[in-house]
């Protein structure tokens, strides 16, 4: 975990000293407005929209009492940047000038250390040119090139802001690289130099162009983009418009997004990442105030791309040019990008055959604001696209079945698999999906989740009872007693969230404390089980209790083998009542909706989507529920609640379970706060009451900031 990119590993001694060396403070108020509050400090969360200040931070460790994000110094770094571990330990190490001891790495060969040395040679030089053409820019020299990007709407502040510079019209490289030192080698594998055919000469790669810098994500420089300005007069011959750094050690297209050291904390705070196909539509959008935008570099979305954001976040909205070239790489987005399964994709065109910095020009941000809210899904989008290229239904289909289902059917989430399909079906006008995966040999597919060898689990609620109660055997007193199982209900989005999880997911899916209180259980860390029973035995989320119990009768009978409730009949349940509702949930049919009294929750559920952007899809929109609207209504209900979490079915549980059950001590930590204060107003005899909660409230405290830790800083399974 520690293992640093610098090619050794960071001794944890190391670690520890550099955390009682930074001052949380210091490092927060960089980013974060804070205010004294007592001994402590206050403001604005940086990781959701926070309308008052509601961010805690001391010298060690910061809580959020809107989001819930804790941590120290190292953990805010991760989350505000997407940095891992060792990129946010030496990150801070450089802000604090603190040397790092590193473990030897006897498996390094001369070769690799030759590499490192020669990517740390190569990261100085693309610096000082940096510094140099930006300076060029300001010279007599530039005055051409400054007056085109004052045109474009760039201004002094934004120039020098960005370090955009000029390249000189003759080659200077090679005589800075005398005077200062530099080896020539490493200007020509940093993409700096060329040298002539037949010769040793070399000559300078970028000549008289506008000089973008392209950043890593510490900002550092590794290559550039470099544009012309001049007008293209008969008989000249400036090259491409655009021309950008070769590959180099430093630097690698597929792996870099066009500023991404500066959008990482606009994309966390904003919730979605913009992405376009260009720096100059980049550099548009940021100076009009659009800041968690990055760019790809003269290449489609790739692998590393969606990778690197959803570390950020898992929407990410693809915002194309509308000609050929715009469409191509959109569906080359969505062939590299619905497979992983890591993100929520989507897509939107800018009208006219304009780019996004055309746009912005002629119709403002806040036209383009609106544009970005008509986002469709990117899946949507690319069915479409495939119909569009087809005259005759038999045509459609072809192309569908060629171009659109293999790269749905390389999604390993079984359920997102079936509503992408059934979209298609019924857009073609098909009654089943599977006549679209008629002909594909299954030995292709993904292999789906193998169910595990169950063993009946009888007598549940004594399981549960006996975790819940446990909690006096283990001296924590005062957490709330198994209360009487309330009726189900569903009354928030992150409960919604879980119980479609549940209902899709199978008996090996389940986090390990979840099938813990199953069984009647407990671990190591007996807590885990502890909290999670009271917490379905209080009632407290939405009567969660009884309609787990109900599904759990069917998860865990053997005749169903572990299958989710999806895919088995209900059969004889104890609460048939409970099980149908989350069936309902679970696959959206209609008349189980209205029986089950949850049209209302649908509703409040694509009301918080882009009716706009799923109108056109709808098929009757006067009726939401009408059965010919189903596979847009669940694909807009799965996109609004659950892909957000997706990856994983078990690790999307774990984290949405881990939010409920911190939800759950947040309330018993309000509710016993409040019981103290009230006690503090009464007699003098209230003493020994006031102790009492006061130790409940410390085990409380301790147990979310350990549950925190463990389940949602470090998910373990």
């Amino acid at each position: 975990m520690n293992q640093s990119l610098a090619g050794g590993r960071i001794r944890e001694s190391s670690i520890d000293a550099l955390r009682e060396r930074i001052n949380l403070v210091e490092v927060v108020s960089q980013t974060v407005s804070l205010r004294k509050s007592g001994s402590r400090f206050m403001g604005k969360c940086p990781f959701h929209e926070d309308s008052s200040p509601s961010f805690l931070v001391d010298d060690k460790h910061y809580h959020c009492f809107g989001c819930k994000a804790h941590g120290d110094a190292i953990s805010f770094e991760m989350n505000r940047s997407g940095c891992t571990f060792p990129e946010a330990v030496e990150a801070l190490a450089n802000r604090f000038n603190f040397t790092l001891d590193y473990e030897s790495n006897s498996r390094e060969s001369e070769a690799d250390k030759q590499l490192r040395e020669q990517k740390r040679s190569i990261s100085h030089i693309m610096t000082e040119v940096t510094r140099a053409y930006a300076q060029y820019l300001w010279l007599k020299e530039g005055e051409l090139a400054r007056q085109y990007l004052l045109n474009r709407g760039f201004t002094e502040d934004t120039l020098r802001d960005w370090e955009i510079g000029l390249s000189p019209q003759s080659s200077v490289l090679l005589r800075m690289a005398d005077t200062r030192g530099w080896n020539v080698d490493h200007l020509i594998s940093g993409g700096l130099l060329r040298r002539r055919e037949n010769s040793t000469d070399c000559y300078d790669f970028f000549r008289d162009r506008i000089m973008i810098p392209i950043r890593d994500e510490k900002g550092t420089p590794i290559a550039f983009g470099g544009r012309i300005y001049r007008s293209i007069t008969a008989g000249s011959n400036p090259g491409p418009k655009y021309l950008n750094s070769p590959e180099t050690p430093v630097f690698q297209k597929s792996k870099t997004l066009f500023n991404f050291n500066r959008a990482r904390n606009s994309i966390v705070q904003s919730g979605f990442v913009v992405v376009v196909e260009g720096y100059m539509d980049c550099l548009a959008l940021a100076r009009a105030g659009i800041q968690n935008v990055v760019a790809v570099l003269g290449t489609a979305l790739t692998v590393d791309h969606v990778k690197r954001l959803s570390r950020l976040t898992k929407r990410v909205v693809l915002c194309f040019d509308s000609d050929n070239a715009g469409r191509d790489a959109a569906r080359k987005a969505f062939e590299v990008g619905f497979p992983l399964n890591l993100v929520e994709l989507q897509f939107v065109s800018v009208p006219s055959g304009k780019d996004p910095d055309e746009f912005i020009g002629e119709h403002g941000v806040q036209a383009f604001s609106a544009l970005l809210d008509r986002a469709v899904s990117l899946a949507s989008w690319v069915c479409d696209f495939c119909l569009a290229q087809g005259n005759t239904r038999e045509s459609q289909l072809r192309r569908i079945k060629s171009d659109f289902v293999p790269v749905v059917l390389r999604n390993p989430d079984p359920a997102v698999r079936e509503i992408t399909l059934e979209m298609a079906a019924v857009a073609l006008g098909l009654s089943k999906a599977s006549s679209l995966t008629s002909g594909f040999n299954p030995e292709a597919l993904p292999e789906s989740r193998k169910s595990m060898n169950v063993p009946k689990i009888s007598g549940r609620s004594d399981n549960l009872s006996k975790n819940s109660n446990s909690m006096q055997a283990q001296e924590y007193e005062g957490l709330s007693e198994a209360a009487e199982l309330a009726p189900f209900a569903v009354t928030n989005a992150d409960e919604a969230t879980f119980y479609l999880m549940l209902a899709h997911a199978q008996f090996d899916m389940l986090p390990m404390r979840l099938k813990n209180v199953l069984r009647g259980e407990q671990s190591d860390d007996a807590m885990d089980e502890i909290v999670l029973a009271q917490m379905l035995t209080a009632g407290e989320v939405g009567g969660l209790g009884r309609a787990f119990l109900a599904w759990s009768e069917v998860l865990c009978s053997l005749e169903n083998d572990g299958r989710a409730l999806v895919d088995v009949s209900l059969g004889s349940c104890p609460d048939v009542d409970a099980v149908a509702r989350l069936r309902a949930l679970a696959t959206l049919n209609p008349e189980s909706l209205l029986e089950a009294g949850l049209e209302n929750w649908v509703r409040g559920v694509l009301e918080g989507t882009d009716s706009q952007g799923l109108a056109p899809k709808l098929r009757n929109p006067e009726n939401i529920l009408d059965a010919v609207n189903l596979p847009f209504v669940r694909m807009a209900v799965r996109d609004a609640k659950v892909s957000r979490a997706r990856g994983k079915l078990g690790a999307a549980l774990s984290r949405i379970l881990a939010q409920l059950e911190i939800s759950y001590l947040d309330r018993e930590v309000e509710a016993t706060t409040r019981l103290i204060r009230e006690a503090g107003q009464g007699s003098v005899s209230a003493s020994d009451q006031i102790d009492v909660l006061q130790h409940r409230l410390r085990k409380l405290t301790d147990e979310r900031v350990r549950r925190y830790q463990k389940f949602v800083l470090r998910p373990s399974p």
